[in-house]
């Protein structure tokens, strides 16, 4: 199974490669994940400016779901895997 114990490199490699493991499920789970990692980045450059402190209680609930996402889409992305 490919996870956090291996590289990109080897993840595109053997998505590349003629096997049925890591698929279009996995391939898309991490994508999902990296979208919300983007999410999350935004997020996080966008707390503490003083220009958005009104939006503080929103950013910080944006940041927590965009967190939860990015760990949903990693599981379903090794759940995939195993399937």
């Amino acid at each position: 199974m490919y996870d956090s114990s291996h590289t990109i490199a080897e993840f595109v490699a053997a998505t590349a490669a003629k096997q049925p493991v890591p698929g279009g499920g996995s391939v898309a789970a991490l994508v999902g994940a990296l979208g919300a990692a983007l999410g999350e980045m935004v997020v996080n450059y966008s707390i503490g400016k003083k220009y958005l402190e009104p939006f503080a209680d929103e950013l910080t609930a944006a940041l927590a779901e965009l967190t939860r996402a990015r760990s949903v889409m990693l599981q379903l992305m090794n759940e995939d895997q195993l399937a």
